[in-house]
């Protein structure tokens, strides 16, 4: 018996392929920041809207605006929850712990609970998952508010 063991034939990457898997894994490292300036833009709308909305409304009812007032109150409540959120995707989430020595790990296998420390591609992975729920129900509330000052409005 041998205890060989059996050869491989490796081919080494060729430098398209490096700079294919190099991009790859700055694409997937920069997820957050893109989520970062889209949170930006959304804060610059969700901080417009509500202003031009009060200054339509004040000149369209000439500053007697009671009648709605509810309505109203919830209309801003609706876009003040939406930046609130916005505001809070911007921020990292402290209960992530990192491995800096371990950059890559099955995603089936990583302990999102917090109790282990995440190899990096998971962190950057759960980053990027959090940033989006918080911006899906930001821009959510920011666009019920929109429809219910429309439909306030015109009925």
């Amino acid at each position: 018996m041998s205890s060989e063991l059996p050869k491989i034939n490796a081919i080494p990457k060729t430098k398209a392929e490096e700079a294919l898997v190099t991009s790859f894994y700055q694409d997937v490292a920069a997820q957050a920041e893109r989520f970062d300036k889209f949170a930006l833009e959304l804060i610059k709308l969700q901080l417009a809207i509500p202003a031009l909305y009060a200054a339509v409304l004040k000149l369209a009812a000439g500053g007697d605006a009671k009648e709605n007032a509810l309505v109203l109150g919830v209309v801003f409540t609706l876009w003040l929850l939406a930046a609130a959120l916005s505001f809070i995707s911007l921020f990292p989430a402290e209960k992530y712990r990192v491995n800096p020595l371990l950059a890559i790990e099955d995603p089936q296998s990583a302990d999102e609970s917090g109790e282990s420390p995440l190899a990096i591609n998971t962190y950057f992975r759960l980053s990027a998952r959090r940033k989006l729920r918080l911006l899906t129900a930001s821009c959510l509330l920011s666009f019920l508010g929109i429809a219910l000052a429309i439909y306030s409005t015109l009925f």
